[in-house]
């Protein structure tokens, strides 16, 4: 009996052991950069790498992709960001540190690879709100070309690939949307008209893609505003002399409330991946939170699967306890005089 309760100890233990495992595996990103650190204090995979900075979310823009004819990106976030991904079926507790890893608490850096030697053009770099570009080093005007596009070389690298060396270079867009940003006189409607309209639209289909200089000639004339970051919030001041539309550059999921002067508001897709409403004239404060139900959903049924589990667990050993055979003291018997 006691060797028996011992096992279920040590079994316990491991448990434990193994849940934290989890929840620190899906606290740091599948390619090592941990919630808030920049990348480019990493080294980044060599190759044709495009990488987009958001802090909500990490699914690819089928949209643009399928209207300019881009290759479908890899997500890590639905891969190897998963660790032992059959396992959370059985473990809500699971569910939630996954979900957790994906609101507004986590930084995440995200990596989109397209395949073939042509890169992407600055513009549409910039509307994808890529922030840092990988590229191999082919001729020597080629750093130049992107310098004039409005990127920063951060570093070079070399990499020992066959009989010849390879020289890349990581590139940071200077273009890139601010994290929150006006377009005064801009409407939702009228940013949805230039859009590419592949929405609905069945992958094989070719669309006739919207220009990325169009697209900039609406955009051309945002500017910055006041951003302030509480937990899961965004507060946002500014001063508009006509009606417009407040962006969050990095902002994708749908679990994101708005109100302007504490009066609930609609989100929209500003741009498909950034979030925006339609703001008033004046001065004004608008208010992005994070308020996801399936989140919450998943914490409390974790919460009250461990409360549950730790219940059980209690209760089985108090009755391991009880049934558990008592040696009898012993007793002295005082020899007879």
């Amino acid at each position: 009996m006691k060797n028996s309760i011992a096992v279920r100890r040590i079994l316990a233990g491991l448990t434990m052991l193994v849940l934290l495992a989890v929840f620190y595996a899906n606290r740091c990103t599948s390619t090592g950069v941990n919630p808030g650190e920049d990348v480019v204090e990493h080294d980044l995979p060599l190759g044709q790498w495009y990488v987009r900075s958001m802090e909500q979310g990490s699914f690819p823009l089928w949209n643009f992709h399928k209207a300019y004819g881009i290759p479908a990106c890899e997500t890590p976030l639905m891969g190897p960001y998963y660790p032992g991904f059959a396992a959370y079926f059985l473990l809500p507790l699971g569910w939630a540190v996954n979900l957790y890893a994906m609101t507004g608490n986590a930084t995440l850096t995200c990596y989109y690879h397209t395949a073939g030697d042509s890169g992407l053009p600055a513009d549409l770099c910039s509307l994808l709100n890529i922030k840092y570009v990988v590229e191999e080093i082919t001729d020597s005007g080629q750093l130049e070309r992107y310098r004039q596009g409005g990127f920063d070389v951060v570093r070079t690298m070399e990499a020992d690939d066959g009989p010849a060396a390879k020289r890349f270079a990581l590139l940071r867009n200077q273009k890139c949307f601010p994290r929150a940003f006006l377009i005064e006189g801009a409407s939702r409607a009228e940013i949805a008209a230039i859009m590419p309209a592949t929405a609905g639209t069945d992958s094989s289909a070719s669309p006739t893609p919207v220009a990325p200089a169009q697209l900039w000639q609406t955009l051309s004339g945002y500017r910055t505003v006041s951003i302030e970051r509480a937990a899961d919030t965004y507060r946002i001041d500014y001063v508009s002399e006509q009606d417009g539309l407040v962006c969050l550059s990095e902002m994708h999921d749908s679990g994101w409330k708005v109100n302007i002067d504490g009066v609930p508001a609609e989100v929209h897709r500003a741009l498909e991946h950034f979030l925006g409403v339609q703001v008033p004239a004046g001065v004004h404060r608008v208010v992005f939170a994070y308020r996801p139900r399936p989140i919450y959903l998943f914490w409390t049924i974790s919460f009250l699967t461990l409360v549950a589990s730790l219940g059980a667990a209690v209760a089985t050993w108090r009755r391991l306890a009880a049934s558990a055979p008592t040696e009898a003291p012993l007793v002295k018997k005082e020899a007879l005089r």
